[in-house]
């Protein structure tokens, strides 16, 4: 049967499919499309899971991963028909288990940061107040809730901040402590997560890193919220398919001017 292609189809999903077959617990879903060469490059790749198409029914399959498929051209040469199969990995059928074409690594990195810069920082944490001499020893209300050290010109004449290293002024006695004595810093953790992807067509990673440097989130998070800056890719061939590898920063937020 001659096959009329009209406009740019890219892959149009075949009347009829897709189809379920096979027994309970054994079965196989098939799905047939047309495809023009664009669309070559974005086929799915061994042990890649279904994506439902088609009516909402099918979507109980979606656990279902690729193991099989049959790429046959059609007259134009131009175009194919491509047979897709899928199956669960525990079904009996071939491991598609081990053909998976990505994996995901998280790794968390601890460094000190300046305590200033914590959320909930107070002047009072890390220094000491000092008040004029023959003024009121009284500690002011505001020594517990000020957020740096600056003050209005009325406290400014008489009170001053000191780190607890620094000697006290003369005509100054010191009123207050530091309430977090030597503490200068505290930890946090920079998380990337990597994402490593194999695939048989250099042109589809090719296109993912077009991706770079922007703000993307990773399909794997680890549970950790905020946003992710995705960073530069690396491809490179390894035996028979093309591995991408990328890492996504994760912070609480990024500019979008400069990445969005």
């Amino acid at each position: 049967m001659s096959h009329k292609v009209i406009g740019n189809i890219s892959r149009v999903l075949c009347p009829g499919y897709p189809q379920i077959s096979g027994t309970d617990g054994i079965e196989t879903l098939t799905v047939k499309y047309t495809v023009d060469e664009e669309g070559m490059d974005d086929l799915p790749e061994y042990g890649d899971p279904y994506a439902n198409v088609a009516a909402k029914w099918f979507s109980r399959y979606d656990g279902m991963r690729l193991n099989s498929r049959i790429i046959a051209p059609l007259e134009s040469g131009d175009v194919f028909e491509v047979t897709l199969t899928y199956a669960f990995p525990d079904a009996d059928l071939p491991d598609v288990s081990a053909s998976l074409s990505e994996d995901w690594e998280c790794d968390t990195q601890d460094y000190d940061v300046p305590i200033a810069r914590h959320g909930r920082y107070r002047c009072c944490w890390n220094h000491k107040l000092a008040v004029k001499s023959g003024q009121s020893i009284q500690i002011p209300g505001w020594f517990e809730t000020a957020v740096n050290d600056v003050m209005n010109p009325a406290d400014a004449a008489v009170y001053k901040w000191l780190k607890p290293g620094d000697k006290c002024p003369d005509g100054y006695v010191i009123i207050a402590s530091e309430t977090k004595p030597g503490v200068e810093s505290f930890r946090r953790g920079i998380t990337t997560v990597q994402w490593i992807r194999r695939c048989g067509s250099k042109r589809k990673l090719e296109k993912s890193a077009q991706l770079d440097y922007t703000i993307q989130t990773p399909k794997e998070t680890f549970g950790k919220s905020g946003r992710w800056l995705r960073g530069g890719s690396k491809i490179r061939k390894n035996g028979k398919k093309w591995e991408l590898t990328v890492s996504f920063l994760n912070s609480q937020d990024y500019d979008t001017d400069l990445y969005d």
